[in-house]
């Protein structure tokens, strides 16, 4: 994946050979320096994992899984150092209690409130029933992650996106479940998504096996509205579905007159 800092420098990531790679653009958007490995602790992966890539602040952050270490890490890079300096590796997901909570598995936002927090979807290699299977992540401006459950292995999910409503502070998340793709939303005011396979956001009757689940990397409103987009290995059809989102409306043009009226001490419970 792919993302641009606060200096117009452009950052891509990927897995190749067990390692995590990084390059950037150097004079220009389209030329390029010399890739290198991920500069931090637990880069050394299995050709299963998989990274990401996100701006957020003044920072590029990625995010990697490592099935090894059955750990989901975090690395970032401060715009304007060098290339190669990047701060110390983050455990973004972890449970010794559970195991394998990482997995190939990831889609990865920002918003830019109280400092730039960071919102990732992953998946786990759980496999006993009731076992967490969809996970949201956060990262807070101070570097703390925490964990909410989206799906659980009853639920069957796979290949999850996130969408974030910066507008209507919701976040949706969209994943490939029974009969098509599925949706889950909650409220970024108090994080915490229904049991269950979620709704039934894309489906048809011709078209039964429907997958990989995609939409725009930025944050949406009541402007972008949104949209998601899938395909069917089998029909050879892409399908899609819209969320017309509500806008926060213009603020009313009331005049009144006169501007102030000071009604003086008024006891909670009466009317002035």
């Amino acid at each position: 994946t792919i993302d641009k800092d606060t200096t117009g420098k452009l950052w891509i990531t990927w897995e190749d050979g067990g390692k995590i790679y990084v390059n950037r653009s150097t004079t220009s958007e389209t030329t390029w320096g010399t890739a290198f490995q991920l500069p931090v602790q637990g880069g050394s992966v299995s050709s299963d994992d998989i990274c990401a890539v996100a701006a957020f602040g003044s920072r590029i952050g990625i995010l990697w899984s490592n099935q090894s270490d059955d750990m989901m890490y975090f690395a970032s890079h401060l715009d304007g150092a060098a290339d190669t300096s990047w701060q110390p590796r983050e455990t973004a997901l972890a449970d010794a209690a559970l195991g394998a909570v990482a997995d190939d598995h990831i889609n990865l936002k920002m918003l830019a409130d109280a400092g730039a927090n960071i919102y990732a979807v992953t998946k786990t290699s759980l496999s006993d029933p009731g076992d967490p299977l969809i996970y949201m992540l956060r990262r807070d401006p101070n570097g703390n992650w925490t964990r909410y459950v989206v799906g659980r292995k009853d639920d069957a999910h796979t290949r999850p996106i996130l969408l974030i409503d910066s507008e209507n502070r919701k976040v949706y998340v969209f994943m490939t479940g029974s009969n098509g793709i599925r949706m889950k939303v909650s409220s970024l005011h108090n994080i915490s998504f229904p049991l269950g396979s979620g709704t039934l956001f894309i489906s048809s009757s011709s078209d039964d096996d429907i997958n990989h689940v995609t939409s725009a990397k930025q944050n949406v409103n009541g402007t972008t509205d949104l949209v998601v987009l899938a395909s069917d290995a089998g029909s050879h059809y892409y399908l899609h579905n819209t969320i017309d989102l509500p806008s926060a409306g213009a603020t009313p043009d009331i005049a009144v007159t006169p501007s102030s009226l000071a009604y003086g001490s008024v006891l909670v419970g009466q009317t002035a």
